[in-house]
Parts: C-alpha cells; sequence; structure tokens
C-alpha cells in the first residue's frame, strides 16, 4: 500500500468515527479503542477494523507475531502483559461457556489474571455478572 492509499484508509476511518461513532451510545458508554462491542457486534467497528489492520506495515504485523510467542506466566518478559483485543473478545464469547481453568490454559495466562480481566469486564458493563468456576 502507497503513501496515497493509507492517507485515504485514514480519511475514512475519520470520517467513519465522526458520523457513526460520535452519535453511537454504545461507543461513548466505552473508550472506543477499547470496547468490545465496537469490534464483536457492531458492523460499524468491525469496519474499523478492517480498515485498521489494512494499514498495519509488515514490521508491525511481524511485531505482534514476535509479542504473541513471547513466555507466558511466571516466565521472564510474560509478567502483566497486556491484553489483546483477540484474548478480550475471547473471554467476551466463553464466559459461562468454558470454566476459568480452561479459559486461563487456552489463553496461556494464570486463573487469577483471568478473573481479574472478567471482574474489571463486568464492573464496566461489558459482560452479565454471572459466575464462572
Amino acid at each position: 500500500m502507497n503513501r496515497q492509499e493509507r492517507k485515504a484508509v485514514r480519511l475514512e476511518i475519520i470520517s467513519i468515527l465522526d458520523k457513526e461513532c460520535k452519535s453511537c451510545s454504545k461507543a461513548r458508554k466505552f473508550s472506543r479503542s477499547n470496547n468490545p462491542y465496537c469490534y464483536t457486534k457492531c458492523q460499524v467497528g468491525q469496519r474499523l477494523l478492517e480498515l485498521s489492520r489494512s494499514l498495519k506495515r509488515q514490521e508491525e504485523v511481524v511485531k505482534v507475531e514476535s509479542e504473541a510467542k513471547r513466555p507466558v506466566g511466571g516466565q521472564e518478559g510474560g509478567v502483566n502483559r497486556r491484553w489483546t483485543d483477540k484474548e478480550v473478545r475471547f473471554l467476551i464469547e466463553n464466559k459461562g461457556r468454558m470454566s476459568l481453568a480452561k479459559m486461563a490454559s487456552k489463553l496461556k495466562r494464570s486463573p487469577k489474571s483471568v478473573g481479574g480481566k472478567i471482574y474489571a469486564l463486568q464492573q464496566k458493563g461489558m459482560l452479565v455478572n454471572k459466575n464462572v468456576d
């Protein structure tokens, strides 16, 4: 993608944010950058996600892939890593279907970390407050 094409994509993103997301009650309730509703259920949000992915340069894609391979748990470099959008979506989609321990295993995170993130999502109103395990 050349410079002009990237500029056109950025302008389209700005236009969508101004026209669609500015008036959306769901987007205002949570920060747009970390609102699972926007990228899991909203067609506009999914389009924005698609556009943003098209902007990524090859070196950024390699960087993300290398971060996914880093150690987890108590190993060096894996402690206190940030939650990715994909991991948050996984929690939202599987809470109530899968045990806390199983979700932790699949995400390569501690059960305490998964439980804490579920609690935080419930406090933000992004998850229904049902018991897991």
